[in-house]
């Protein structure tokens, strides 16, 4: 049998929020925003920048830090 472990694990992301309803420019622009901020070659990796929406916006983000506490 498998022993169990607790941990917390706290996470901070950065978020760039629209409306749900925009237009392609406003979204090239977090793009465009993103790319600069998190540089052109973390940019090209698939699970970089994740995208959330609902009924009143749509969420680009992505995960600035991670820290594991054991315990």
């Amino acid at each position: 049998m498998a022993d169990f472990f607790t941990r917390t694990v706290a996470t901070e992301r950065r978020e760039y929020v629209l409306p749900a309803k925009t237009d392609w420019f406003e979204v090239s622009k977090v793009l465009n925003a993103l790319q600069q901020e998190i540089g052109e070659e973390k940019s090209a990796w698939a699970n970089s920048v994740m995208v959330e929406a609902n009924d009143a916006e749509i969420v680009f983000y992505y995960q600035k830090t991670r820290m594991v506490t054991n315990g």
